[in-house]
């Protein structure tokens, strides 16, 4: 029986300090610790009990109060750089577009590693069954995702979700031993499953099908929206291939210096080396002493 339902009541102490969102233009990021650590999935899906509920409410405090210094120290300079990107953008500069979008994910990223590490002491205070089920229903929420469109039966949903929720066992102690290749290649061959052994050959056909990548812009016009989304993304992909472009021109640049560096004073010790044995010859020829001028 599940101790604690609600995600209020896992929040009694931490909910005292208030996490406000980043200001526009720049809101993009969720601030409420349950939600980024996922306490009402954790509710939901491994009956947490009241001994983890009570060790989980300082970490979520603990990160409230991180996530408060981290929003003060951060987001006037994600707006800023967020700003600025627009305006770059409108001005057609994909360079300066560029670099403003990698500088922008640099500080999310930022972030994300530091929810990143909650959750992990999040996930260490779950047993070994319980940490199964949440990878067995992600991997079941991730795959659904990916296959319904191809028209699944109940049927096939009730053996994806077996199969999923028994992948999740090896996921889960791949994850514990930070075997992320092993991670990946066992969701594909989940996948592999999925399509070998739960769809119709129907199903499959399909799947297999060539697809047509511009049907669907065929079938209705862009908005305007969608043409300016479109515009900032080729900017974006042209500032980064001409910034590839200046870098491998400056390596190819400190290659060539390089080797002439190397030249000269390759030169200069011969040179060096040659004085040296032409003095040394007059110096025997002079009867080992130096002709004074």
């Amino acid at each position: 029986m599940k101790t604690i339902r609600h995600v209020s009541a896992a929040l009694a102490v931490a909910g005292s300090i208030a996490v406000m969102a980043p200001t526009a233009p720049g809101a993009v990021w969720e601030n409420d610790p349950a939600k980024l650590c996922e306490i009402a999935l954790l509710e939901r899906e491994v009956d947490l009990t009241e001994r983890q509920h009570e060790a989980i409410k300082p970490i979520l405090k603990q990160l409230a109060g991180d996530l408060e210094r981290w929003r003060w120290r951060n987001n006037a300079t994600y707006d800023e750089y967020h700003k600025a990107f627009l305006e770059a953008s409108r001005r057609g500069d994909p360079t300066k577009a560029c670099d403003l979008a990698n500088k922008k994910k640099a500080i999310a990223s930022g972030r994300q590693s530091l929810v990143d590490s909650y959750r992990r002491k999040i996930r260490r205070l779950l047993t070994i069954e319980q940490r199964a089920e949440i990878e067995g229903y992600k991997l079941n929420r991730e795959m659904y995702a990916r296959n319904k469109r191809w028209g699944l039966s109940a049927e096939q949903v009730a053996r994806l979700r077996e199969a999923c929720y028994a992948q999740g066992v090896m996921i889960s102690d791949f994850r514990n031993k930070y075997k992320l290749r092993e991670i990946t290649r066992a969701r594909a061959a989940l996948q592999r499953y999925i399509v070998q052994k739960i769809f119709t050959p129907e199903q499959r056909r399909k799947l297999e099908a060539p697809v047509d990548p511009y049907a669907a812009s065929r079938m209705r016009k862009p908005t305007e929206d969608e043409k300016e989304r479109a515009r900032i993304a080729v900017q974006i992909w042209a500032g980064k291939r001409h910034m590839e472009e200046v870098k491998r021109t400056q390596k190819i640049t400190q290659q060539m210096v390089d080797l002439m560096v190397e030249h000269n004073i390759r030169m200069a010790e011969e040179m060096r080396a040659r004085w040296n044995r032409g003095n040394h010859r007059r110096t025997i020829r002079s009867g080992g002493k130096r002709k004074r001028r």
